[in-house]
Parts: structure tokens; C-alpha cells; sequence
């Protein structure tokens, strides 16, 4: 720590554990309705055909965090019991639906629907997940590039295509109001249906790095809006491993999930029947990613899922140690923030190099600190003092 700091370092630490400012600190952004818009990962698994046996993330933030997402169509009595499309049967704010790619998000109405949303019914958070679909074998790019069909310039096509999908829903939602969270595009190689379909590790990397790519620009999405991106890509290649040695378990409370099996009635299989869709260890994963990511960026508090909790949730006994870290590491590694208040150095996350220049603002703009000290009003108060200090334990919780 740079020694202008300590004086007023001693101070926050005094002012907020000493006399106990931050305990109890309630939520700097408490989600009142949570909103989604993506695909067949962020719609509900019971509006399809494995909903007996596996859970979406955006049911298990539902069923297992009281995380509202408005009625289900028949709960709101809705004729024939049905919204209609997208969202058919399911919770009422979230647009994600079946099969949508980018484009398909924006011809179903997935992006206006979920700012009317916000509008109407006071939907304050929201994630947007989609773009699997648009890389994936049944809509020709995954082929096309795994067979050396396109040329970088048609890859580069393809992307910007997405990437102006994606920008068209941000320029709808954001200005809506909507604290969001932009989840990246997930290696469709990881697949079981996909990899036992298209078995060269070296042209799946082919196709990977299309996905990667599209990724670079959703996160230089992410900056131009100033909201938070969580890199599932990076995640799920940590859980799975490269393409050209994927790995057959992954550990979880314990537990070996197998990540190379897709079945209907092995719980511990990581994939449903079809071997596309995740079954409910993985996506109470993504469940956690996302959730770090509103704690994260927008002061949600609310607690992650336990490993434990991981594996009850998909009705399999918990092993008695956790051990999903020493494969992944923590969900923080995978959120990144950006134009977020707390992130003074503007590296494009919030941690405590960010505390220590926290309180290099606060000794005055003398201090000359490299930094952003406008990102120090963590209270949206017009200024940086003592009471934003306590907000920092929401933001560091979710680790």
C-alpha cells in the first residue's frame, strides 16, 4: 500500500469494522423482478422435453433463491394457459426461447418485450445469454468452418452479423433502465451431440476460435455500455478442459460429474438425453456465475449455491468436501465490470487494488492517483466518503 494512503486506510477500516458500519449492510441494488432473454440454456427446461429430470439456471434462481421472474402463464391465468411466443408457458419476464439465435431474439420481440418489462412491471435486473445457436452444427456455421468451407472473411461476416444482433437488443434494453448482465458465448465443442459428431480436436479449435472472436467483441460490448460480462466461454473450457483432451469428470462436492456422457437417467451425466442441453449441476453453475455477477456489479447480495446445494438440486447425494474450486477456480475470475462505481482503476473489475485507491480519493485530489475517483460514489450519494466504504462488502461478497 502506497503510504499516503495508510492514515486514511486506518480510518475506513476503523469507521466500517470498528464501529460497525459494515455489518448488516443491506443490498446495494436489491433485485426486485430478474428479466432474461437468450436460448434453450436460459428457457425454462419444463417447456421442454427433458423439464422431468434437469433444471435451467433461470429455474433453479427461481425455485431454490426466490429470485422473481414473474407468474408462469397459468399461475396468471392466461387463456389457454399460454403467453404465446416467445415465452410460451413459462415466467412471465423471461423472453429466452428454444432454439433462438441472435437474429431470432430480435424477430420474436425478445428485446422489446424485456423492456416493456422493465418499464411496466419494474423488472430491474436481467441477463442476456444468447449466441450458441448462431455457432452451432444445426444453423451451418459450426460445419461450414469445421470443414474449411469459409474463409476468414465470411467468418468475419458471420460475426459482425451476430455482433450487431446482440448491439440492436442492448440499444433497446439498456436505455430502459435495466441493470444487465451480458453472459458470452459458451464453445459449442464441448458438446457431447457436438464433439462425437465433428471428432477432430484441431478443426473444432477452428470453430472455437470463431466463437472466441465474437467473443472479443461482446466484451467490447460490455465496455461501450458499462455493464457487466460474464466470460462463460473461459468458465466452461476450465470445467471441460481444451478439445484436444477433455476431461471425464469434473468434481464437484466431491461427486464426478461426467462430462463426456449424456443421459435421461443418470443423474451424474453432464448432459440431458440429447447431449446439447446441460444438466442441472452445469447450469446451476452458470446459476452462480450469474449471480456473482449481480453481486458483483450491482450489489444484489444473494448468496451463491453451495456445492452441496449444486448436487441436491439435481437430487444427487453431496460427497463431503468441496472441490469444484481446484478445477475452476472462483466464479469472480469469470465477471468482469465495467464503468461500474468501484472500479477507480478502470481495469474493468473491482477488487481491493480499487480499495486502495479508494482511499487515495478520499485524501483529496491532491493525492495524483492514476485512477477514476468518480467510481469511488458507490452510494450514487454525487460523492465519495465514508459511507461508500461499507458498500464494498456487497461487491467483495460473492466470493
Amino acid at each position: 500500500m502506497r503510504p499516503r494512503s495508510c492514515f486514511v486506510y486506518q480510518i475506513l477500516i476503523a469507521a466500517c469494522f470498528g464501529l460497525g458500519l459494515c455489518a448488516g449492510v443491506s443490498a446495494q441494488s436489491e433485485i426486485a423482478k430478474f428479466g432474461a432473454m437468450g436460448d434453450s440454456l436460459t428457457d425454462e427446461y419444463f417447456e421442454q422435453g427433458f423439464g422431468s429430470y434437469a433444471d435451467s439456471w433461470t429455474e433453479l434462481l427461481v425455485l431454490h433463491r426466490g429470485i422473481d421472474m414473474g407468474r408462469t402463464a397459468v399461475e396468471a391465468g392466461q387463456p389457454g394457459g399460454t403467453w404465446g411466443e416467445p415465452r410460451r408457458t413459462g415466467y412471465r419476464h423471461n423472453w429466452a426461447r428454444y432454439g433462438a439465435t441472435t437474429a431470432a431474439m430480435l424477430s420474436n420481440g425478445q428485446h422489446t418485450g424485456l423492456a416493456n418489462d422493465a418499464v411496466t412491471y419494474g423488472v430491474s435486473h436481467a441477463a442476456l445469454f444468447i449466441g450458441v445457436n448462431d455457432f452451432s452444427p444445426w444453423f451451418g456455421c459450426y460445419g461450414n468452418i469445421y470443414n474449411g468451407n469459409w474463409s476468414q472473411a465470411q467468418i468475419d461476416s458471420w460475426v459482425a452479423g451476430r455482433i450487431s444482433n446482440i448491439t440492436s437488443a442492448l440499444d433497446t434494453v439498456v436505455p430502459a433502465g435495466v441493470q444487465l448482465v451480458v453472459v458470452n458465448i459458451p464453445d459449442p465443442s464441448i458438446m457431447q451431440f457436438v464433439w462425437s459428431q465433428y471428432p477432430d480436436p484441431n478443426r473444432r479449435d477452428a470453430a472455437a476460435a470463431a466463437v472466441a472472436q465474437a467473443n472479443a467483441d461482446i466484451r467490447d460490448l460490455a465496455e461501450q455500455y458499462e455493464l457487466a460480462l460474464v466470460d462463460v466461454y473461459a468458465l466452461t473450457k476450465a470445467a471441460f478442459g481444451p478439445n484436444a483432451d477433455q476431461h471425464e469428470y469434473l468434481y464437484v462436492g466431491g461427486v464426478g460429474i461426467e462430462l463426456l456422457v449424456a443421459s435421461g437417467t443418470n443423474p451424474l451425466a453432464a448432459w440431458v438425453a440429447d447431449g446439447v442441453h446441460p444438466r442441472t449441476v452445469l447450469q446451476g453453475m452458470f446459476a452462480n456465475v450469474v449471480l456473482a455477477a449481480l453481486n458483483q456489479a450491482y450489489g444484489a447480495d444473494v448468496d451463491l449455491f453451495t456445492e452441496e446445494e449444486l448436487l441436491v438440486n439435481a437430487g444427487i447425494a453431496y460427497g463431503g468436501e468441496d472441490t469444484l474450486a481446484e478445477r475452476i477456480g472462483a466464479y469472480s475470475d469469470y465477471v468482469a465490470v465495467f464503468g461500474h462505481p468501484g472500479d477507480i482503476d478502470l481495469d474493468g473489475d473491482v477488487d481491493w487494488n480499487d480499495f486502495d485507491l479508494f482511499a487515495d480519493c478520499l485524501a483529496g485530489p491532491e493525492a495524483g492517483i492514476g485512477g477514476d475517483c468518480s467510481a469511488a460514489d458507490l452510494d450514487d450519494d454525487l460523492d465519495g466518503d465514508l459511507a461508500d466504504f461499507a458498500v464494498f462488502q456487497q461487491i467483495f461478497g460473492d466470493e
